[in-house]
């Protein structure tokens, strides 16, 4: 099984003579539901100069541009159409849809090291500031959080896959920083893994164990939910046993506000790319590649200046109740920081 790690309104300009004549229709709907021009501009000519669409097709098979390529690809990200559909829809063949889509999401996940990168020094002082400006949380440079992408019912195993919540599904662990630029990812673990389970799997918790001041400058750590462990690196709230103080309270309340921006995140990655909301392949392999594909494609949009639009239901995957005692009361860290906010 291939599991992923790595530290859009898309106003489209197209020859029409490419595609069939009911495509103005498609692109219209593109262009609002997506990413901007300056975006698909961007993402355009990156493609462009990476040459990884053949200028010449063998065999007799169909000649389809670079633009084709990344509108189909785009498409079927976008929403929850099936191969065949995306295939009519710009007029080629099924074949050459999944084509298509297999060579530009296998671009994408290339680009990965570039668009989804742990901030350096200078840039994890920016990100504790903007967290602090939040809540007034400090040493704050990521909300780490799991999502469950609901899939097809694999034909191997499938019963690793079932969540807590009866479906099946591959779990996406993220880390954004607070412009919900996703800084870190992992993806693959089956749906029924407990999300500290799937933190100690990660390449992340190693390296964190292993070099925590080479990831964690000047002391900083991650906000995380009940789910998670308490670590010197990863801070989580205070179980509410009906005996907290005041400041405990308080401090939970602005851990919650700092958090949620990791929420928000899963919440505008799965608005927008739509296919994440249900995954409908039975390849566990072939699922963390189209997973990592999309998360390079938010962080395109999202640090490009594209206006983003407000999302209120936070996407709801914790699953705290299932920890019972896995924070560790050796929490002095998470002290630390309360009293640096609140001076005790």
């Amino acid at each position: 099984m291939l599991k992923v790690a790595c530290s859009a309104q898309y106003h489209v300009v197209m020859n029409n003579n490419t595609l069939k004549q009911n495509q103005d229709s498609t692109v219209s709907n593109l262009c609002d539901s997506l990413v901007a021009q300056n975006v698909y501009d961007v993402i355009a000519d990156l493609l462009q100069s990476s040459h990884i669409v053949p200028e010449q097709n063998h065999g007799g098979r169909e000649k389809l541009t670079a633009e084709v390529h990344l509108l189909v690809t785009l498409w079927y990200l976008a929403n929850q159409e099936c191969f065949r559909a995306v295939a009519d829809r710009f007029g080629v063949s099924e074949s050459s849809a999944l084509r298509a889509v297999r060579r530009i999401t296998d671009w994408l996940r290339g680009l990965a090291h570039i668009f989804i990168r742990w901030p350096n020094v200078t840039k994890a002082k920016e990100t504790e500031r903007l967290f602090y400006e939040r809540a007034h949380m400090p040493r704050v440079i990521g909300a780490i959080d799991g999502s469950h992408i609901a899939i097809q019912a694999p034909t191997h195993r499938a019963d690793d896959y079932v969540n807590r919540k009866g479906v099946h599904s591959v779990i996406l662990q993220a880390v954004v920083d607070p412009n919900m630029l996703f800084i870190d990812i992992y993806a693959g673990e089956p749906g029924s893994l407990h999300d500290a389970r799937v933190l100690r799997k990660s390449p992340l918790f190693a390296k964190a164990q292993q070099q925590m001041g080479s990831l964690f400058h000047n002391a900083s750590v991650l906000v995380g939910d009940a789910a998670y462990p308490c670590l010197p690196w990863l801070v989580t709230p205070f179980r509410d046993n009906g005996h907290l103080s005041q400041q405990q309270k308080e401090f939970n309340h602005a851990h919650s506000t700092t958090r949620i921006v990791v929420e928000q995140s899963f919440g505008l990655l799965k608005g927008c790319f739509r296919k994440l909301q249900h995954l409908c392949m039975t390849d566990v392999d072939e699922m963390p590649r189209v997973i990592l594909a999309c998360c390079v494609l938010h962080n395109i949009c999202v640090s490009d200046g594209v206006e983003t639009y407000h999302l209120t239901l936070p996407d709801d995957d914790s699953n705290s109740a299932e920890i019972g005692a896995a924070c560790n009361t050796t929490d002095s860290v998470r002290h630390q920081i309360m009293s640096a906010m609140y001076g005790s």
